[in-house]
């Protein structure tokens, strides 16, 4: 029986699985967000069940975060005293730290200064009117 396949047996060199990677990266940075997303969810009924290696685990984790970048992960946030901080990573800490509410200050990212409009207050609630906070990009 005749080889239908001219490739059978045969390896791609270091270079050229470069080239291709290359070529490959460049197709997928072209394609618009709805085509990636479909290609991703296919891929993904696909490969339901099948346990993936950590090659392809990183491989669809970096074209994720080109399709979605992070939030910003850094604050600056000023007090009623005018004492700035720059919080970087984990807001939830500092926040409990100092015994501010959590939604009050998600709800006023780039908003301006914290106000609060209720009569029945909780602690945080009243500790955190007059602060404010913004994304802080460097």
């Amino acid at each position: 029986m005749l080889n239908s396949n001219p490739f059978e047996g045969k390896h791609h060199s270091e270079k050229t699985k470069q080239i291709l990677k290359q070529k490959s990266k460049k197709q997928w940075e072209k394609k618009s967000p709805e085509d990636k997303q479909l290609m991703v969810d296919k891929a993904a009924a696909k490969n339901t069940g099948q346990k993936k290696s950590k090659e392809f685990c990183e491989i669809i984790s970096y074209y994720r975060k080109l399709q979605f970048p992070p939030k910003a992960k850094k604050f600056l946030i000023t007090s009623p005293t005018e004492i700035s901080y720059i919080v970087h990573g984990n807001l939830q800490n500092f926040l409990k730290e100092r015994n501010l509410s959590q939604s009050l200050f998600r709800r006023f990212i780039n908003k301006g200064k914290i106000i609060g409009k209720q009569h029945k207050q909780s602690e945080q609630i009243k500790n955190s009117i007059g602060w404010e906070i913004r994304d802080y990009f460097l």
